[in-house]
């Protein structure tokens, strides 16, 4: 069964399901229109609605005679190149609509892995790579308001920046400290391990734990043991917040960096700075860092 649909024909998918009677179907999406809030709005009725009769989409029904029909998607002399790259461009869109990323996949550190081979490839190419949206757009988007979209931010800039990218740009602030800096982590996991390194040797490190935690139920931790200090303790300044949802609205509840918070007035620090120590025995230290938390450790 084959079933159009565009954003106002959705109260029109229920019945003819009934129809269908666990059959296999395919809806087509209109593109011609070139509406895409309206098209992905349909994406996402479709995947809440009837996911389980879905065996296919046609995103673009009988594009050939888009320009027959004046239909907006349809630059002339639409040809069989020029409607091939632009349903390449729909598809995309299409996946990222279909997707919807949660937050906590936003925060997770596992995807960075994907910057490797970009920065190769420039690099086999003779052509610096540069990080044009390294942070997020916070009160902009309500996917990257939360306290968990700030420690991405952070992971994603010192797991870049180990990679060799030469440039990062932010909306706000710049990072400026540190000769280099080292990932010790396999990048397959959960929690990030950096070293940076000054006049030779190492003198930080930034311990990111990002996992997901909604503010309810029990808070994970992981436990990091790093090796070859040669001081007797170290000192650490926390990142942390009730939950990966905390945002900076102006409620009772915010992130938290060494006990201090910002304030929404003036942007001023508020509390007073507290580190924690940690004594080292014979070179090595433990730390524990729970589920979306940073730590900023002076070795």
């Amino acid at each position: 069964m084959e079933f159009l649909i565009w954003r106002s024909y959705v109260t029109n998918i229920t019945p003819p399901m009934q129809y269908v009677y666990g059959g296999e179907t395919m809806l087509g999406f209109n593109r011609g229109n070139h509406n895409r809030t309206n098209t992905y709005l349909a994406v996402l009725e479709a995947k809440k609605r009837v996911l389980s009769h879905l065996w296919s989409i046609e995103l673009g029904n009988e594009p050939d005679v888009y320009l027959w029909q004046n239909k907006a998607d349809a630059v002339i002399p639409w040809n069989a190149s020029q409607e091939g790259a632009d349903a390449a461009n729909w598809a995309q869109g299409f996946i990222d609509a279909w997707k919807s990323p949660s937050r906590s996949s936003l925060q997770a550190h596992t995807p960075l892995a994907i910057f490797a081979e970009r920065v190769f490839m420039a690099t086999f190419v003779n052509r610096s790579f540069i990080l044009g949206e390294t942070n997020f757009h916070p009160y902009d988007v309500g996917m990257d308001e939360p306290f968990g979209a700030a420690l991405a931010t952070l992971d994603k800039s010192l797991h870049v920046v180990t990679l060799g990218i030469q440039r990062l740009y932010f909306h706000q602030g710049t990072i400026n400290q540190g000769e280099h800096i080292v990932e010790l982590d396999s990048g397959n996991g959960s929690y990030a391990q950096y070293v940076i390194y000054s006049k030779g040797r190492p003198t930080k490190a930034v311990l990111v734990n990002t996992d997901y935690f909604s503010g309810s139920g029990v808070r994970t931790k992981s436990t990091i043991r790093l090796n070859g200090l040669v001081n007797s303790r170290v000192k650490a300044v926390r990142m942390t917040a009730a939950s990966s949802e905390v945002t900076t609205n102006g409620t009772a509840s915010y992130p938290i960096i060494g006990g201090q918070f910002f304030s929404n007035v003036d942007c001023s620090s508020i509390g007073a700075l507290t580190y924690k120590k940690t004594a080292v025995t014979t070179g090595k230290v433990t730390i524990t860092v729970a589920a979306s938390e940073a730590l900023l450790l002076y070795l």
